[in-house]
């Protein structure tokens, strides 16, 4: 429905499991005036945490970058605002984490085949609440392990491709009348 403005719009499709936000897919903006205007109450700013509570599936969380300093949502995504008490990459985090979510999909309302969580669902998340600075500990703790994830990860998929392209050079041996 809006395609042309000047502030961004996410969509849950923008939305990842991993914290980022993907703006390249079908980015979308707004008009000053509807950002403004229609759309005042869903204003969002960088460091803002974002969960769609629309899906399946449930639990895409993204933290707003500062690639703008504005930015507006749909209501299919519920808005965090962290106080100085909560860091945002420790609350994006836990909201991804998946006993959270379990915990959230268990309270939604299901409906065709959607889940929906309703913002009092969202509101009523217990958050387990260290002191500050052990929150920002815990969270660099937890973005070390997940790069040896990902190293792993590419490791593991630059090794599938190996097998698929060895596979296919057997084939061609094969049918090549080379075996």
């Amino acid at each position: 429905q809006f395609k042309t403005g000047e502030i961004p719009f996410i969509k849950v499709y923008n939305l990842t499991f991993d914290t980022s936000l993907d703006f390249t897919i079908e980015p979308t903006y707004v008009s000053e005036e509807t950002h403004r205007g229609f759309l005042a109450r869903s204003i969002v700013y960088p460091g803002d945490v974002l969960l769609n509570i629309v899906g399946p599936p449930i639990g895409k969380v993204s933290i707003v970058p500062d690639t703008y300093k504005e930015w507006n949502i749909n209501q299919a995504i519920a808005r965090f605002r962290c106080k100085d008490s909560l860091f945002y990459k420790y609350l994006a985090y836990f909201l991804g984490f998946a006993p959270t979510v379990e915990k959230m999909k268990s309270q939604a309302k299901a409906t065709a085949g959607q889940l929906n969580l309703t913002l009092e669902i969202c509101r009523n998340i217990e958050i387990p609440l260290p002191e500050i600075d052990r929150q920002k500990i815990i969270v660099s703790e937890i973005e070390s392990r997940l790069s040896v994830c990902d190293s792993i990860e590419k490791t593991v998929d630059t090794a599938l491709q190996q097998a698929e392209a060895m596979r296919q050079s057997i084939l061609k041996q094969a049918f090549e009348g080379r075996l």
